[in-house]
């Protein structure tokens, strides 16, 4: 005999009191809870590092996480940095908000209580016409105004 681990099940599949299987081995995970991400906001052009804040995470092949807007789900970059946190890379965005969701097998997904704001470009950034990628404003100009085009020159 073995000794069971806490949260591991023994399981035996039956077909009208027939077993067809031996005794398997079941392990239960707690699901995850998630509190808090940070930041809260970043620019549409992604590629900005969420960190989420959770209990119940594990370092496993299926950690997964998405950004979401209604069922239109993308899958981001995670990184387990360790059973409260993660951490998501955002893909661009047009402005608005995001679900963000995390799961620890990939199928079962759970989000964020707040959502993530994608802004337009921030004071200091500006985008060209059409294009979702914030560029920082060069020598000499400035932009103190979110959501600007171009930048000012400076007098």
């Amino acid at each position: 005999d073995f000794q069971l681990a806490p949260n591991d099940v023994p399981l035996r599949l039956t077909r009208q009191r027939t077993p067809f299987t031996n005794d398997v081995i079941f392990t239960y995970h707690s699901p995850i809870v998630v509190e808090k991400i940070e930041p809260s906001s970043g620019p549409s052009s992604g590629l900005e590092q969420i960190v989420v804040t959770a209990t119940n995470l594990r370092d496993s092949e299926f950690l997964s996480c998405q950004q979401c807007t209604g069922p239109n789900c993308t899958e981001l970059i995670v990184e387990y940095l360790g059973p409260t946190n993660v951490s998501c890379i955002t893909v661009p965005h047009d402005a608005g908000f995001v679900d963000i969701l995390v799961s620890n097998n990939g199928q079962q997904f759970v989000a964020s209580p707040q959502q993530y704001e994608f802004l337009a470009c921030p004071p200091g950034m500006f985008a060209p016409y059409f294009n979702m990628t914030c560029e920082f404003c060069g020598i000499g100009t400035f932009s103190d105004r979110v959501g600007q085009t171009a930048c000012t020159p400076c007098d």
